[in-house]
Order: structure tokens, then sequence, then C-alpha cells
């Protein structure tokens, strides 16, 4: 597949113009126990004095280096973009086919977004977005809007822009990961059992891919949807340029608009 474009802003270090702090450890030092007391007190509730004792550092040297609170949950949250955002798009390249490749990219969205760290983020942003909006403007930036970006430009690259039909690819990129959120996002968020099992997010991933390419592949029949059933379905064959799957055990391909079981052209 067509090489993923550079991450935007992967190894550069975001310190705000008005810090004087420049030790890089001690930085990480303050941000590692921000973190702990934003997970525990949320935004509203931590206090630069209690994020300082939980450092280690004392409350000069914290100021050296963030000179609010609302500077320091940004860094927090560009840190932990720059840091769990990569790792959505290190197999996008590696699919056979661009049905693997989106599926690569959707199981690591989901593991992202069911994760601890991005439901305590979650959490946070949602309740004081009313009375903090740059903090939510800092997390949608750096956070969905970036990865809306990166796949939005896969999408419009070689060979992908030849195999799909998308006039808008921003659009898409949003409507996949919307897909990709289906049935196992909002429980997460709202603390809900919900099924994370690898098996489960392998249904969730495989299901987004089928429909999204329902929508945009330029050619060849529908896939049937499947139900989960609790396990891994077994593979069926694919194309090698798309992954459009043909159901052998039925002889029902659905890669193209026939049906060989009947001899008739379907489009289910």
């Amino acid at each position: 597949m067509a090489a993923t474009p550079p991450f935007p802003g992967k190894d550069t270090a975001q310190v705000p113009p008005t810090a004087t702090g420049t030790s890089p450890a001690k930085r990480a030092q303050i941000l590692e126990g921000a973190a702990r007391i934003f997970a525990e007190h949320g935004y509203e509730g931590a206090s630069m004095s209690c994020i300082a004792r939980n450092a280690g550092v004392s409350k000069g040297t914290l100021y050296n280096y963030f000179d609010s609170k609302a500077v320091l949950f940004c860094a927090f949250i560009e840190q932990c973009t720059r840091e769990k955002l990569p790792l959505m798009f290190r197999r996008i390249d590696e699919g056979a086919n661009m049905a693997e490749s989106l599926e690569h990219v959707a199981r690591a969205l989901i593991q992202l977004i069911t994760s601890p760290l991005s439901l305590m983020l979650n959490r946070i942003i949602i309740s004081e977005a009313g009375n903090f909006p740059e903090l939510a403007k800092t997390f949608w930036t750096n956070g969905p809007q970036k990865a809306t970006s990166i796949l939005a430009a896969w999408l419009a690259r070689a060979p992908q822009s030849s195999l799909l039909d998308v006039p808008d690819p921003t659009f898409a990129a949003e409507q996949f990961y919307a897909l990709c959120q289906t049935h196992i996002a909002g429980r997460a968020r709202m603390q809900l059992p919900v099924d994370t099992s690898p098996e489960h997010i392998d249904f969730i991933a495989h299901s987004a891919v089928r429909v999204f390419l329902n929508t945009y592949q330029r050619t060849g029949a529908r896939q049937p949807p499947q139900a989960y059933t609790g396990k891994a379905a077994a593979e069926p064959a694919t194309d090698t340029a798309t992954g459009i799957s043909t159901d052998t055990s039925t002889g029902t391909s659905t890669g193209t608009s026939t049906e060989t079981t009947t001899g008739t052209a379907t489009r289910p």
C-alpha cells in the first residue's frame, strides 16, 4: 500500500514559550506526576501544589516549566497524542490489500479509545469543556483532528484513490473512525459492561472496514453483514487489491456482482 504520510509533530516537544525550565527529564517527571493527579482529581480538582508534591519537585520548579495548570494539562494532552497516535498507523502499510491495512488501523484505534488513559482523558475533557473550552480544543486538534488528517491523506493517495470513490477524504476518514467505535466506545466511556476481548475487537474492526468499503469501493458487489459469534470467523478468500471477500462456503462472490449459485447477477 502507499506510504503513510509523516506523523506531524511526532518528534517535537511543545514547550510553552514563557517556561524557563530546560531539562527534558525534569519535564517528563512533572508530566508523570500531573497525569496521576489529573486521573485522580480531574482538571478542576487538581492543584499545582498537589501536582508538585506528587511529581517530587518544588512549586517554583513546576512554574519554571509550566506557568499555569492549563498550560500543564495541554502539554500532557500533547504528550499523550505524540506517544499514542502513531501507534494507530504503524501497520497501515503492512496489509496485503486495502482491507487489511484498514483493519490494522481499526484495531489499533479501538484498543486506543478503550485504554484507561484515553477513557480518563475523555472523561476530563467532557466534564470540563464548558468551563475550559481551550482544553477541548487542544485535545481535538492534537487527537481526533490529527488522526483524521493522516487517514484522509492516505485515502487520497494511490493506489487507494484508484480503488475508492472518495469525494471528501476528510469526511470519509471521520466516518471510518465513527464506524470503529460502534458497540464499544460509548459503553466503555460510560463505564458500562463491554466486551474488549481480541475476538470482539476483531469483529468490530472487520465490520467497520466492510461497511466502509461497501460505501466507497468503485467496483464489486457489497459484502453481506455478519453476526458476532464470540469467536473469530474463518477468513474467506480475498481480492488481492481491495480485500473484497469471496464466501467459498456458499459459492457466492462478494467481490463481483455475480452469484455463482444461481448464475444471476445480484447486488445485495
